[in-house]
């Protein structure tokens, strides 16, 4: 069968037609302004190496998980670039094509660096998982070059703001101003944004921001969603403003998407979900749309969920199976909701980062697995399946990588 690639965008509507035995277009997603996603089911893994090589333009990079196969490709038609992404054991092999404007793409090697210190992941400590009903979550990994990546930050609060400050000054390399290499948002909640807004325009000068990094969907194609309706632009204030931000201190932008590595000295990002991966699923909250990632050392691997939903959390186990092994897991929505048992099973991790109190970690019926649907907590505490190691964001927790 051919399908003829018929789109939103003038790159999608240029590609060549997708011939398979058994294959249809089954959706067309609208990611920007001018961005579009498009899918085709019953692709074999021989139909899309035989679609791959017809494609030209410049391969800008290429990856590979648990057999799921990722390129990037640029001027295919001039000033845009392709994402692709196959996955063999989804929908009888589903390949999406996603078309957008080309900005900021990331490098395709480690650049050179000197190892100024040790390099860490800090689960930080705050005022606001002990006062808010929904506490945020806020990480910062230092790496050996003496930068910070930081994920999230948080709701605002007037203890954390200056808090995060403190930490990257205490820890950046003495005498010099703290260098954020990037700072990753994980979806638009604002207990997960809106300190990075409040502290960003705060300081000013005290830091270097590099780049800031997210994948935030058009809200109007975000189906049956009960936060956005009636609004679906709620969030766009906080995201302009995040993006003025950014801006207003130099900052590259850029667009986050599944298969892409990023390189960070010594830790490689590993983007493993963005909501690209969801549709067609209706997403009825924005926890659907969030990112997920793997920080990968030569000693340590930390998968990141930010507010992965349950099925978000299970395609992840079905496409990669155990090829989410890690050491250290950011247990989805604040340890409260959303997991799966599959996905924790095969992540399997050492540490366990739960983004709540301390309080809530011990005694909430969610977060121990007592509350029928919450099984996938009760699983990951279990000492007689794996004794593992849970810290909570009462106090901060910073682990060597």
């Amino acid at each position: 069968m051919k399908v003829q690639l018929q789109s939103l965008t003038a790159g999608l509507a240029a590609l060549p037609e997708v011939v398979g035995q058994n294959s249809t277009l089954a959706g067309i997603y609208r990611t920007g302004e001018d961005s579009a996603e498009l899918f085709v089911r019953g692709i074999s893994r021989e139909e899309y190496a035989q679609y791959a090589a017809t494609l030209g333009g410049v391969l800008h990079s290429e990856n590979v998980i648990a057999g799921n196969c990722f390129s990037t490709r640029t001027d295919i038609v001039p000033g845009r670039t392709l994402y692709v992404g196959y996955y063999p054991t989804l929908m009888g092999g589903t390949l999406r094509l996603i078309d957008e404007p080309t900005g900021v793409l990331p490098e395709t090697a480690p650049a050179p660096y000197e190892r100024v210190c040790s390099t860490t992941i800090a689960q930080l400590g705050r005022r606001a998982v002990e006062i808010n009903n929904a506490p945020g979550m806020s990480y910062v990994i230092q790496v050996a070059s003496g930068e910070f990546i930081i994920v999230d930050g948080g709701p605002t609060n007037e203890d954390d703001i200056p808090a995060l400050l403190a930490y990257l000054k205490e820890n950046a390399p003495q005498g010099k101003k703290p260098v954020v290499a990037a700072w990753l948002i994980t979806h638009a909640h604002s207990d997960h944004m809106a300190l990075a807004n409040h502290f960003l325009e705060r300081y000013v000068g005290e830091i270097e921001l590099k780049m800031v990094g997210y994948n935030f969907p058009v809200w109007e194609t975000v189906q049956n969603c009960h936060d956005v309706k009636g609004d679906p632009n709620r969030y766009l204030p906080m995201i302009e403003k995040f993006r003025a931000n950014a801006e207003a201190y130099g900052a590259r932008r850029l667009i986050l998407h599944t298969g892409q590595r990023l390189y960070f000295s010594d830790v490689t990002l590993e983007m493993v979900f963005t909501h690209e991966e969801q549709y067609p699923v209706d997403m009825p909250w924005v926890n659907h749309t969030s990112l997920a990632f793997r920080l990968i050392t030569d000693e340590k691997t930390v998968l990141i969920l930010g507010d992965c939903e349950k099925t978000l959390c299970q395609q992840m186990a079905d496409i990669y199976g155990e090829e989410l092994k890690s050491d250290i897991l950011q247990l989805t929505h604040h340890g409260v909701n959303g997991g799966c048992v599959d996905l924790y099973r095969n992540v399997d991790p050492e540490i366990c980062f739960w983004a709540i109190s301390q309080e809530k970690y011990e005694h909430d019926p969610r977060c121990t697995g007592e509350l029928k649907g919450h099984e996938f907590n009760g699983f990951i505490r279990d000492e007689s399946i794996r004794v593992r190691k849970h810290y909570a964001a009462s106090t901060t927790t910073v682990i060597q990588l």
